[in-house]
């Protein structure tokens, strides 16, 4: 399972992301756009959000105004790929697309008590967003630390779905239910088989007729003696190679990998020389399929939050 997130995350953002705004290269929107991606790790942003979104189904990028700075030391926004479990999107009920509010809440050990924070969002009928703290010592009571307001019709939170998924704003993880069920029994496949190996990898060594001893001992230099006529010594020794096992673990892992929607390339590793172009396209028509979905869904996430960064400097920009 680990080897097919790993793998999504390098097809969607292994390669530099490039962001073309409308206008000449050297535009001063553009120049503060890549001012802002370079100083926040473009590339290491963009994976750990891939990442988020391959495990838990969403991904949030929460934007702090003046949280960061260029390299002459002038403050720009920050953007924080915020724990998907750390947050819970309020919608309105008869519209999941609809965001009222967002609520972000974990917890810290301090020496000897655990402190509890939590953070909400809330549009206002004017379309401005509270933003309110709370804290908690140990379980007890929320107590407000602070309030503010962010003034614009757009809230500080973006988030999108790395999978499509109909009926909630959250979105579809790569890694879902019946993935992990797979796992699990390709996992006690393996571990039977790796046990019938422990236990019979060598012959076992049997005597009949050979006389009362509690104990034998003999190594490669040494042999067994008796004037027994019916005496017999022999080996138990596999009777196969473990060929069907084998198979069938190599059955079970091309289902986990065709459930993800990925290539298992150790499945062909006696094949490739006979592939055609056309065959390695059909290959991986499924996998590419799903890296186009995704494309589509970050892609709009990321055009989102430079419309804002755009919007937050007093720039507009209508690419």
């Amino acid at each position: 399972v680990g080897l097919i997130v790993e793998r999504a995350v390098s097809m969607l953002f292994g390669k530099p992301i490039v962001f073309d705004l409308p206008g000449e290269a050297d535009s001063p929107e553009q120049i503060y756009i890549d001012t802002i991606w370079d100083n926040n790790h473009k590339s290491r942003l963009l994976k750990t959000l891939a990442l988020y979104g391959a495990e838990s189904g969403t991904c949030f990028v929460k934007i702090l105004p003046d949280g960061a700075y260029d390299e002459e030391g002038k403050p720009i926004p920050r953007l924080v790929a915020l724990d998907p479990a750390t947050v819970r999107i309020e919608t309105s009920a008869d519209d999941y697309s609809n965001v009222t509010g967002y609520v972000i809440a974990y917890a810290v050990d301090n020496d000897d008590n655990r402190i509890y924070y939590k953070q909400t969002f809330e549009k206002q009928p004017n379309n401005t967003w509270f933003i309110t703290d709370f804290q908690s010592t140990n379980g007890n009571r929320w107590v407000q630390t602070g309030q503010s307001v962010w003034e614009w019709e757009f809230a500080p939170i973006v988030h999108w779905q790395n999978l499509t998924e109909v009926g909630t704003p959250y979105g579809r993880p790569d890694i879902t239910n019946d993935i992990i069920d797979l796992q699990d029994k390709l996992n006690f496949v393996v571990s039977n088989t790796a046990k019938i190996i422990k236990y019979h990898a060598h012959p076992k060594t049997w005597g009949r007729s050979i006389g009362k001893m509690n104990e034998a001992r003999w190594g490669a230099d040494e042999m067994i003696l008796t004037d027994n006529p019916d005496a017999m010594i022999a080996n138990l020794e596999m009777s196969s190679d473990l060929g069907s096992s084998l198979n069938f673990i190599k059955f079970m892992r091309q289902a986990l990998f065709d459930v993800a929607r990925s290539v298992d390339i150790d499945s062909l590793a006696d094949k490739l020389g006979a592939l055609t172009n056309f065959g390695l396209k059909v290959l991986y028509q499924d996998a590419l399929s799903k890296l186009e979905d995704k494309r589509g869904s970050y892609g709009e996430g990321l055009i989102q939050i430079n419309h804002i960064l755009l919007e937050l400097a007093g720039m507009h920009s209508d690419g």
